[in-house]
């Protein structure tokens, strides 16, 4: 285990414990259960007590002379003398300044909600307010409190206590307290490991993972003096995660496809702004002194929500600053860290050429699902998955897991804003839409306690549910309540270092058992453009057919020959109903591809600007051995057992098809492509062996790559830039790999690959930037503990 992981276990382990450590004085009160200090804001039934309070402001007056908050202040200034500031930010100009107009102001901006910068706002304006006034606020937060029963409720019960409601808050507090702090931020710290990661992907990350649970956090902190900023290590994290999960290419920062990305480019994807959680990673990066989150504040959180993105809402994280920048802390610019982190809890190893616009870019996939809507919702079913993306989008994620991309593109049934729309339900969300395998073909359908449908796996895929019997089988016992949240794929193996990066995936408890005994996948990338994936698959009986993915924008290339597919005929083959209700006749039958006498696909990117190509040679199975198809092209590209599951007349009329900037931007995949790969004769063992290299377009052929074996092993060699590459994996027994590099007859590199998760950088330790990383406090929250 590497020290990361121990130095985030610990802090979990002391996050499990009865809460936050009380104040050393024994003069305490109890709140809603909890002992808190009697000298805090809170026992005095002061305000303002969650952002700040009244002790804190002179020392906030006296920030402002520093030369970059005194210019945050006048641009504060000039957004309420626009009429463009929130409350928040006009309660916080009215502390800072004096000026009693500026609360007044807020005052009128007050809209009572479930979200929490409601309470934070309110609590800025009832310091300022008459007892009989704040009363009249605090009852208007009781009512949210009382009519939103399943939103988190501490902020509001925070701003509300001490004003005749008391008894009514303690109540909640009593159940909130463990249940929304102290439950939500050991919930989050679990998916953060002292690296960072989400059960939301990033359309979704600051609306409900990070902005709800850190404000809690931060209120309470500053409300009871008792730290809980401290203990989130998500919220420490955070800017890495984004970071790690931008485009090379784009002028302005916009999200990789991964999960429910509604708007790749959108500013509230590309931060955490939704709820203003902008403003809370000025705190974050000031407290664990992490330059990384200064940078990414200087650089993204300044600028992008200032009028980058679809729209322009929001004001830079500027109260953020004005209440916790750090002027004297040094920003780390990316160029500074090394091109490859890990996720764990996610299973998202990122790896990258480099940190210019031209860079290669990959993201393996091999973790715990998402949880956006329990059971399965819109979680994508993607363990094993890859994107590659090199001057535009390569390996492509497709699918639009969210009713906005239905409706903005017609899809079939999104006249009602849903979740359970068929392009959703049966195939972005279904292994079918990533580059992973499908074993088998039949439906299966999941069942709950009382016997009704809960969900469907189509086409041989994953499936985020599990079924009573299937612990039995994998030899497990069925979790009960409290336990570890089960992990449906691990990453086993991982290193990194300046000449490759290497993550084997277990997806075994990702498939049906009734379907896979055993199921890995290996990623191995050797900067700057190559990879090697290698597959071992062990069904649970022969005679289930094995698929291997790869989806790309375009329709692929291929070097040998190519001819329609008889195996779906224009009879089997159907569209939607507008209405998603009932299928018809596909209009334009076809669209399957036979490939043989060839090995080698070439996927470019044509949107104008983009210059990618990726070259897809097949090793495994053996030509004579597999059976090559495509799959694609308008009416034909989200194709599920002959039904295509979304487009419309419409979509291709009126939303202009794959040329429509909102498919584009968020990879949707319309008239997209699917590769498939398998084996003939549906042998219950099933090997692939795939080398990748990633290249622009005026690039012709990809190196020579050939198979190679020997005992117990299989392989590719190939050439890259005067330097001979062997990479090898074991057929059978626990997944393992060997790399030789030979250049002018000299030995590089042969070693076998790490067999564990050996997340560090020590391989690095000739790069010149290491000595920073190792010795320099801005980078130890990104680099882990000595």
């Amino acid at each position: 285990m590497s020290r990361r992981a121990i130095f985030a276990l610990a802090a979990l382990a002391g996050l499990a414990g009865a809460g936050p450590c009380l104040a050393a004085s024994t003069d305490t009160v109890t709140i809603g259960g909890v002992e808190v200090p009697a000298s805090c804001a809170l026992a005095r039934k002061e305000h303002p007590r969650l952002l700040f309070t009244k002790a804190d402001v002179p020392r906030l007056r006296q920030r402002l002379t520093s030369p970059r908050l005194a210019a945050e202040l006048e641009r504060a200034k000039a957004l309420a003398a626009d009429n463009k500031a929130g409350a928040i930010l006009l309660g916080v100009l009215y502390y800072l300044t004096g000026d009693r107009s500026y609360v007044e102001s807020a005052r009128a901006k007050l809209a009572p909600s479930w979200d929490q910068t409601y309470p934070l706002a309110a609590d800025l304006v009832m310091g300022a307010l008459a007892p009989d006034e704040q009363q009249a606020e605090a009852a208007r937060l009781v009512e949210i409190i009382q009519k939103e029963r399943w939103r988190p409720h501490v902020v509001h019960d925070l701003a509300a206590w001490g004003h005749g409601f008391d008894d009514v808050i303690d109540k909640d507090l009593r159940q909130r307290y463990r249940a929304d702090l102290v439950q939500g931020v050991e919930y989050n710290n679990l998916w953060s490991q002292g690296r960072g990661g989400s059960s939301m992907s990033h359309g979704y990350y600051g609306e409900h993972f990070y902005t709800e649970w850190f404000t809690m956090a931060a209120a309470w902190s500053t409300a009871t003096g008792q730290d809980w900023v401290g203990r989130c290590d998500f919220a420490a994290h955070t800017p890495e995660y984004y970071l790690f999960h931008y485009r090379p290419w784009t002028p302005q920062p916009a999200a990789v496809h991964v999960g429910v990305n509604a708007m790749c480019g959108h500013w509230q994807t590309v931060t955490p702004a939704k709820f203003e959680g902008e403003n809370l990673a000025v705190l974050a990066a000031t407290r664990f002194r992490d330059g990384v989150g200064q940078w990414w504040i200087n650089e993204v959180i300044s600028k992008i929500s200032m009028g980058w993105g679809t729209s322009a809402l929001g004001q830079g994280g500027v109260w953020g600053k004005l209440l916790w920048y750090a002027p004297d802390l040094p920003p780390v610019e990316p160029a500074m860290l090394p091109p490859a982190p890990l996720f764990p809890e996610n299973g998202h190893a990122v790896m990258r050429s480099d940190w210019t616009a031209d860079a290669t870019y990959a993201l393996f996939r091999c973790g715990r699902y998402g949880e956006i809507d329990g059971l399965w919702g819109r979680n994508n079913a993607d363990n094993l998955h890859f994107i590659i993306n090199k001057r535009g989008v390569l390996a492509a994620d497709t699918g639009a897991v969210h009713s906005l991309n239905n409706a903005a593109l017609g899809f079939a049934g999104s006249q009602v804003h849903s979740e359970g729309l068929p392009h959703i339900t049966h195939y972005a969300r279904q292994t079918i839409a990533h580059n992973s395998i499908l074993v088998g073909r039949e439906p299966l359908t999941l069942k709950g306690w009382d016997g009704k449908a809960l969900a469907t796996v189509v086409s041989g895929g994953q499936s985020p549910i599990q079924d009573k019997a299937w612990w039995k089988l994998w030899g497990m016992p069925e979790p009960k309540p409290g336990d570890r949240p089960f992990r449906e794929g691990r990453i086993i193996a991982y290193e990194t270092s300046p000449l490759l990066d290497y993550a084997a995936g277990d997806a075994t408890h990702s498939y049906p058992p009734t379907r896979v005994k055993a199921i890995t996948r290996q990623f191995v990338y050797l900067r700057p453009d190559t990879f090697v994936v290698f597959d071992r698959v062990t069904c649970a009986e022969a005679g289930l057919e094995v698929r291997w993915l790869l989806h790309c924008l375009y329709e692929p290339a291929w070097n040998g020959r190519t001819q329609p597919d008889p195996a779906m005929r224009p009879q089997e083959q159907f569209i939607l109903t507008a209405d998603g209700q009932a299928t018809e006749h596909n209009p334009k039958p076809g669209g399957w591809f036979l490939h043989t006498a060839g090995d080698t696909f070439t996927l470019d990117d044509r949107w104008p600007g983009m210059t990618g190509r990726l070259f897809a040679k097949v090793l495994l199975p053996a030509e004579g051995d597999r059976a090559v198809r495509t799959i694609g092209g308008p009416w034909h590209e989200f194709e599920v057992e002959g039904t295509n599951y979304g487009p419309t007349p419409e979509t291709y009329a009126r939303h202009k098809g794959a040329a429509n900037l909102h498919n584009r931007e968020n990879t949707i995949g319309l008239e997209g492509w699917r590769v498939e790969l398998s084996r003939q004769g549906t042998p219950a063992d099933v090997n692939f062996l795939v080398v990748l290299h990633a290249a622009d377009r005026q690039t012709q052929a990809m190196p020579a790559a050939e198979f190679v074996q020997a005992a117990g092993r299989a392989g590719a060699k190939f050439t890259l830039a005067g330097r001979t590459y062997v990479v090898m994996f074991a057929t059978a027994g626990p997944p393992a790999a060997h790399v030789a590099v030979a250049e002018g007859g000299r030995t590089v590199l042969d070693r076998d690959l790490a067999t564990t998760v050996q997340d560090d950088y020590r391989k690095w330790s000739a790069d010149p930037r290491y000595a920073a990383w190792t010795t320099r406090p801005e980078y130890r929250n990104f680099i882990g503990p000595p």
